[in-house]
Formats: structure tokens, C-alpha cells, sequence
């Protein structure tokens, strides 16, 4: 069974697939309900947002991946979009954490810095994919493995410091 297969039988039966994307927003608005208000009763749930929080995330970011591929490299075009698997999911994931934030800040969230580099780390493959893909450079396998592993790494390490950089620049313009 390949990938093409299961979005082919998802899109056959979209009802699931809806009842799950709803399901994702609903859950976290009653958690946000069962919480209460003290700061101990938020506390108790946190492990309850962060499970919301990865479904949520994975989800989107997978999709976000999909809608990538599927309209820079493979060059589907937007007015066959499937709107269930390419659109929905995303909706939910924003939703869902919009929902979660009014809570509780992504701060005490645990783990929730690792989500933001695991996205962190997919855009930098994107990219390079995409400059590879696009300037045809496919004798990759002239240069040594090794080249290659440390210079994706000083690359990770120059994006995720320019990153943090930015954020902390962007965070002091805005608090004053």
C-alpha cells in the first residue's frame, strides 16, 4: 500500500477524516473547560495540552510538507487541491493550538521547544532540497559522505542561531 493509496481511500470516505479534525479543537476547548481557572487546575491538564498540542502539530506540519511537495516539486496545480487531506488539516492544527494558547502559554507546554525545531529542521530540508532540485545539482555522490553530514550540520547550527537571533530582536521591538 503506498501514501497514494490511503489518501485515495481517506478521500473516499472523508467522514472519519472530518470527525478526527473536528474532534482535535472540540477536545482541547472542553479540556480548557475542565481545567478551571486556578493555576493548579491548569497544571494538572498540561501533559492533556501537550498530547493535543503534538497530534495537532504533526498533523499540520505533515500537511504543510504535502502542500509543499505536491505544489513546488511536483507542480499540482491549486484548483485540484483536495481540501479534506491539503487544507483541513491545517485549519485544525491553528485552531487547535489558538484554542490550547487562551489557556495556557506554549511556555509550560513540555516539549514544546522541541516542536519548533523539528519544524525548524523540515524547512531547512525543504530548501536545500529545493535549491538541489532546482540548480540541478545531482553529482552529490562525487563528494564524501562525511562533507556532506557536517555541512547540513553547520547549516542547521547558522539557521537555528540567525533564528533564535531574529526572535529575540523581534521580541524586544515589541515589548518595548
Amino acid at each position: 500500500m503506498t501514501l497514494l493509496d490511503v489518501f485515495n481511500a481517506i478521500s473516499g470516505q472523508p467522514v472519519l477524516l472530518l470527525v478526527f479534525l473536528i474532534a482535535l479543537p472540540i477536545g482541547a476547548f472542553f479540556i480548557n473547560k475542565r481545567s478551571g481557572t486556578t493555576t493548579d487546575g491548569i497544571w494538572a491538564w498540561r501533559y492533556m495540552y501537550t498530547s493535543l498540542i503534538y497530534v495537532a502539530c504533526i498533523l499540520g506540519v505533515f500537511t504543510v510538507i504535502l502542500n509543499i511537495y505536491l505544489l513546488v516539486f511536483e507542480g499540482q496545480s491549486l484548483l485540484v487541491v483536495n481540501l479534506p487531506l491539503q487544507v483541513l488539516p491545517i485549519l485544525t492544527s491553528v485552531t487547535t493550538l489558538m484554542v490550547i494558547q487562551s489557556k495556557i502559554p506554549f511556555q509550560y507546554i513540555p516539549g514544546f521547544g522541541r516542536l519548533s525545531d523539528f519544524v525548524t529542521i523540515i524547512a531547512i530540508l525543504i530548501s536545500g532540497l529545493w535549491f538541489v532540485d532546482r540548480a540541478s545539482i545531482y553529482p552529490v555522490s562525487y563528494v564524501p559522505f562525511l562533507y556532506i553530514i557536517l555541512g547540513f550540520g553547520v547549516l542547521l547550527f547558522v539557521v537555528r542561531h540567525v533564528w533564535n537571533l531574529l526572535f529575540r530582536l523581534i521580541s524586544s521591538l515589541v515589548n518595548g
